[in-house]
């Protein structure tokens, strides 16, 4: 009985320690990473909802690395959009999302944000057409 305890205890602590370690990394991560004096994000999100049918969703997002929005501001209004359109996208309430290292073959639907000093524009683009909602930064007061 002993030996069971200690079995499970080790595997326990085996796997919380591995578990560790992935999120660590993932926390280590830069999110966003400058380029060509801009700040740039993309995401790749596979959507797999109740009835089988998948989506892969790709969101990009831009801005200015100086003298319009801060890096901590940009994660936030990226992470802010990021989070709203994939819940709209997945109303499922039995989706599922894995977050993709590439791309398989085309996405379905695409999302672009558009951050300037004036404010900013949200694209899509799916095989229904091309939208675009720009705002204003004075909008948000």
């Amino acid at each position: 009985m002993k030996y069971l305890f200690f079995t499970i205890a080790l595997f326990i602590s085996t796997v919380t320690i591995a578990q560790t370690s992935d999120t660590q990394k993932e926390l280590l991560k830069d999110v966003v990473s400058v380029q060509n004096g801009k700040f740039t994000v993309t995401d790749l999100t596979l959507v797999t909802l109740s009835n089988g049918n998948t989506l892969q969703i790709k969101m990009y997002a831009e801005a200015p690395a100086t003298g319009v929005i801060s890096r901590d501001n940009f994660v936030v209004y990226w992470s802010t959009i990021q989070e709203s359109m994939l819940d709209e996208l997945a109303k499922d309430d039995n989706a599922t999302m894995e977050t993709l290292s590439q791309l398989i073959g085309n996405a379905d639907f695409e999302v672009n944000i558009y951050m300037t000093a004036l404010g900013v524009q949200v694209e899509t683009k799916s095989s229904t057409g091309v939208t675009r909602m720009t705002k204003k930064w004075s909008d948000y007061d």
